[in-house]
């Protein structure tokens, strides 16, 4: 199958002979550098400068928007050359091959290497809401009192009550918040690796999970 590859301008000089020996190519998706003269390859643009952005997140998201522009059949899919040694590139294009589901890889002394996914849960709208509130207030003292932040319902009704509860499982199971008991209350605080969940799903670069 025909793809697309995903890489920084800089660095297409010398990537593409070894990326052409590789794969079957349907063309260039080419971030931040002027065209080549490569009259043999579909070289598609997308216009943003990398230089501008401190944050990798941000740089996967804008990546993100602008390859929604490029006209891309359903049939092609998009391979990520993850190179060279700037950490806020490596760290979006990761971000990016996650986004779009699609495989990642990096060439080293001139041999592709596939490189595995992120660690990234998948994780629904509602365990989002939860995340999202836990990662303003820090830490919530009970159950009660989040379903309350919520505002999902009335705090009195089982249902919820038993959804929210439902939801907080599937999270600590994911070791994306903790649980503290303290007396016949439960403390929830959100983890580091919820806060980069918040990050990565409310920024759009990762998509949601479907509800259960």
């Amino acid at each position: 199958m025909k793809c697309y590859h995903l890489i920084f301008g800089q660095y297409l000089e010398k990537t593409i002979p070894i990326i052409i020996e590789q794969y079957s190519i349907a063309g260039i998706l080419l971030i931040g550098a002027e065209e080549p003269n490569l009259s043999f390859l579909n070289v598609q643009k997308i216009n943003l400068n990398p230089s501008s952005f401190n944050n990798p997140i941000l740089l996967a998201s804008a990546i993100i928007n602008e390859i929604e522009r490029v006209e891309i059949t359903t049939r092609e899919r998009i391979q990520v050359a993850i190179v060279g040694t700037n950490p806020l590139e490596i760290l979006s294009l990761y971000m990016v091959a996650q986004s779009l589901n699609s495989s990642a890889y990096t060439i080293i002394e001139n041999n592709i290497i596939l490189l595995p996914p992120l660690n990234i849960s998948k994780i629904t709208g509602d365990e989002l809401k939860i995340l999202n509130h836990l990662s303003k207030a820090e830490c919530v003292d009970s159950m009660g009192e989040l379903v309350e932040r919520l505002e999902w319902g009335k705090k009195e009704n089982p249902n919820m009550i038993a959804k929210v509860a439902y939801c907080v499982r599937k999270l600590r199971s994911k070791k994306l918040i903790d649980t503290l008991k303290e007396g016949r209350t439960v403390q929830l605080k959100i983890t580091d690796a919820g806060k980069q969940h918040v990050q990565l799903f409310g920024n759009g670069i990762v998509k949601l999970k479907e509800e259960d």
